[in-house]
């Protein structure tokens, strides 16, 4: 019996576009190179994403002055 995953499918789309980067940079470059080149493969993939994108922290039911920048946030593609 084949266990069903969530988001099976994004996961395969996002994991062959991270090897894709790596497999063409290689090794040794700064995190922006890869950020770069991993969001040139994410339109060419067409997976959808937002880049830099802040996120507030909260902290039981207060929001912190500090706040979280995440690199990459992946959006539910609508079509």
């Amino acid at each position: 019996m084949k266990t069903e995953y969530l988001f099976e499918q994004e996961c395969y789309k996002i994991i062959g576009a991270c090897y894709e980067v790596h497999n063409f940079l290689g090794h040794g470059f700064l995190e922006a190179v890869y950020q770069e080149a991993l969001s040139i493969e994410f339109l060419k993939t067409h997976i959808p994403y937002e880049s830099q994108k802040k996120l507030d922290i909260w902290f039981k039911d207060m929001k912190l002055e500090k706040c979280y920048y995440a690199v990459f946030l992946l959006r539910k593609n609508n079509s």
